[in-house]
């Protein structure tokens, strides 16, 4: 049994922000160009901006708290603090996170603002559940219950029930955390909060999708894409595409789950989640390990494991470990799974995870049964039955009673190990619709054989076996009509959702090759132009989606810069670009190119502002995105990957590359590859 992640939605908000449209940034940028409060305005604009262009949102971010201070706005002072706690909770540095929110905190405690305390409690427990201390994340999240029910905040209580819903299910208590969701998910219809109901419904989802009601667990996922799609929530989507996913894995769709997870890495890549990419990582490997492709899904869980140690994913950690486990005991390395499994479980005892001890000791049993210790795999197997029971996952349950059974019939025990297969797949059948009679039959002939030659069959119990097969077939017949009619409303949900999918796909492919016929034409262009072009003026030939940044009139007021100095900075800036391609450095800092240029940082930084209307980071990345794009469309370097691509560009990075890709350029550089052939 590996582990596969179906996430569940935390809500972690900036207070008195609105995240809106992109309409709305053009209308706070005209505000702050004549509003003497600039604080709040630059607060807006952080927290709107920070999922798509996090540079600069964290410049909004400082520009606020610089001027929250000048203008003595203590609430505004600590709104900035939220912001760089959400800024780094993105980012997994949850140190400097809970840094900045105990900052805020103690500044909206003094100030007795409801609204900002109770948004960085919840803020805090988002962070106590990535780090795995759940009991904390429990008495947070009930604290923020209180709080907003004193304040008859509808909002702030439906906040608080989804995020105590989550934490429960992890802890194992999934009745618990479906009651919870429940509750949220009436307040927010109550309170039309559509981002909320798409939170409550993925969320809801994944319960069904554990106790394997399958059909419930798609209509509510379905319900979640939809709402997240009309909102162009990219982490949300991306979340419950991964989900869908999951659904598709178990059913053995195992082309579809890799879809659904690609396309969920490719959002994770665009927004810079690490964690999130972590995640689909780990998923692709639990799909290659499905396919028997064990040395893919090794790379893969060691990939996912490095990264989630890296941003501090505590259950990312022990499933990567479980992960790793597993795999290793497919391929005969038994010693070795054994200690990655005891490190998961090591880990997930300490988060209190109830499903993931039910795995772990799954794991541990089928490894010491690999190696022919019955004795060590019966110490494990019993406690997961145990475990699974409390915790209601009939699923794992129905998996510990087939690895019992195994254990039984090494022991050349025939009859518990028939009695306890015979548990499994009634309990498969209940779940999946299947059928296992075959197998059952099986052993049962092993184990009449055996009691035959031991001469200890009694006629009574022949005749008990024979009825309650009887009895099996019986129930089999009598529910037929009913199974057929899950099957066709399961499939006509299925054929319902394939279509809209696919409607959405060709207008995504429509859009996508309109780009790209842009982009090819401007290659072309800049080919023409590299020959006729003095080498002395610098040009920005056409990107599809340039971001042009907003210069306060007051940044470079007391700037002693001239406009002569400007055009040769700017001439210097060609020579360095085009003729000796500065940019492929992917260390390339802002000062070198100064100590190049006979000038200084203030002055080139300046020149890059004013004259391109984007800061150094930008300027640079743009040359990189043209060269890599000259590059895909070469055939002299067409069997080059993308790695190879993003470095022979000056990327230091592959998800540097994909990020900077798409936003200028609008495709993702995947998509470019295979298209522009």
């Amino acid at each position: 049994m590996n582990f596969v992640f179906k996430i569940l939605l935390f809500t972690c908000l900036l207070p008195l922000f609105s995240k809106s449209q992109n309409s709305s940034v053009d209308s706070l940028k005209r505000e702050l160009k004549t509003s003497f409060l600039k604080a709040k305005l630059h607060n807006d604009l952080a927290a709107i901006l920070v999922d798509s262009i996090p540079e600069t949102a964290l410049w909004h971010g400082r520009q606020a708290l610089k001027f929250a201070k000048k203008e003595k706005n203590i609430i505004e002072e600590g709104n900035a603090n939220v912001f760089f706690g959400e800024y780094h909770y993105y980012t997994g540095d949850y140190d400097s996170c809970m840094l900045f929110y105990n900052k805020a905190l103690k500044i909206f405690e003094k100030e007795s603002d409801y609204v900002g305390t109770s948004t960085v409690l919840n803020n805090i427990g988002a962070v106590y559940y990535q780090t795995g201390e759940y009991d904390r994340a429990i008495k947070i999240y009930g604290k923020t219950l209180k709080l907003a029910e004193t304040n008859k905040d509808d909002k702030g209580i439906g906040l608080a029930w989804n995020n105590l819903g989550s934490i429960r299910q992890l802890t194992g208590e999934n009745v618990e955390a479906l009651k919870c969701f429940e509750k949220s998910l009436e307040i927010k219809k109550k309170i039309k909060d559509q981002k909320g109901l798409a939170y409550s419904y993925n969320n809801i989802a994944y319960i069904h999708d554990l106790w394997s009601e399958y059909e419930k667990a798609i209509s509510y996922y379905l319900k979640s894409l939809k709402i997240s799609e009309d909102l162009g929530d990219k982490h949300l989507s991306a979340i419950t595409y991964s989900n869908i996913a999951g659904v598709y894995k178990i059913w053995g769709n195992y082309p579809k789950a890799l879809e659904y997870y690609n396309i969920s890495m490719e959002i994770k890549e665009e927004i810079n989640d690490q964690k999130g990419i972590a995640t689909m990582i780990n998923n692709i490997g639990t799909v290659k390990e499905l396919e028997k492709k064990y040395s893919e899904a090794l790379s893969f869980y060691e990939k996912s494991s490095d990264l989630f140690i890296k941003v501090g994913f505590k259950s990312g950690e022990a499933a990567s470990y479980n992960n790793i486990g597993s795999v290793l005991n497919k391929m005969g390395d038994y010693k070795k799974a054994i200690l990655y499994h005891e490190k998961s479980l090591a880990v997930n005892t300490e988060l209190n995870s109830g499903r993931g001890i039910v795995m772990i000791l799954q794991n541990l049993a089928k490894d010491y049964l690999s190696t022919g210790n019955t004795g060590k795999a019966m110490e494990y197997i019993r406690p997961s039955i145990s475990k699974a029971k409390e915790i209601n996952e009939k699923s794992l349950l129905s998996d510990s009673y087939k690895i019992l059974s195994d254990i039984y019939l090494k022991n050349a025990d025939f009859k518990s190990a028939y009695t306890y297969y015979k548990n499994h797949t009634e309990l498969k059948d209940s779940l999946f619709n299947e059928t296992k009679h075959q197998q059952v039959s099986t052993l049962q002939t092993r184990f009449e054989t055996e009691q035959k030659e031991k001469e200890i069959v009694l006629l009574e119990n022949e005749k008990e076996i024979t009825s309650l097969e009887m009895d099996k077939k019986n129930a089999s017949l009598e529910s037929q009509r009913e199974k057929i009619k899950i099957y066709l409303a399961a499939l006509v949900m299925i054929i319902i959702f394939s279509g809209v999918l696919f409607m959405m796909y060709l207008q995504k492919q429509k859009s996508y090759k309109i780009l790209l016929k842009k982009n090819i034409e401007i290659v072309e262009k800049e080919k023409e132009l590299e020959k006729i072009r003095p080498p002395e003026v610098i040009t920005r030939e056409a990107i599809i989606h340039q971001e042009e940044i907003q210069i306060p009139e007051d940044k470079y007021s007391s700037s002693t810069l001239n406009q002569e100095q400007k055009n040769q900075l700017v001439a210097g800036l060609s020579l360095l670009m085009d003729e000796e391609k500065f940019y492929l450095n992917p260390q390339l800092t802002i000062e070198e190119v100064s100590e190049n240029l006979g000038s200084n940082r203030r002055y080139v930084s300046q020149a890059i502002n004013e004259e391109f209307k984007m800061n150094f980071s930008n300027f640079i990345n743009e040359y990189r995105v043209k060269e890599a794009r000259r590059l895909l469309l070469s055939p002299d370097f067409a069997n080059l990957t993308l790695e190879a691509i993003a470095s022979k560009s000056g990327f230091h990075s592959r998800a540097t590359f994909i990020t900077a890709f798409k936003k200028f350029t609008g495709l993702t550089p995947s998509y470019f590859q295979k298209s522009s052939k």
